[in-house]
């Protein structure tokens, strides 16, 4: 975002063009690390098993509803003073 800003000046087509190059990236990390702490509810202790769920749900609500989602709306709320 950084990047098209400093390019172009234009704050909203900048947080378009970064979404457009990141979403892939955070998705993938998204689906990596849910998958490797989904693996933990596979285990014998329950300790591990909420652990896993809680941390897979906190990535996948990191990753959607903040990074995708947030984020993106308030840096092209706040335009330039972003």
């Amino acid at each position: 975002m950084r990047e098209s800003y400093v390019r172009d000046g234009r704050p909203r087509e900048a947080v378009v063009t970064g979404f457009a190059h990141s979403a892939r990236v955070v998705t993938a990390a998204a689906l990596i690390m849910i998958s490797v702490f989904s693996g933990f509810v596979l285990s014998e202790s329950t300790m591990l098993q909420a652990f896993g769920l809680s941390l897979a749900a906190a990535v996948f609500f990191d990753a959607l509803v903040v990074r995708m989602t947030i984020v993106p709306a308030v840096m092209a709320l706040l335009e330039h003073r972003a």
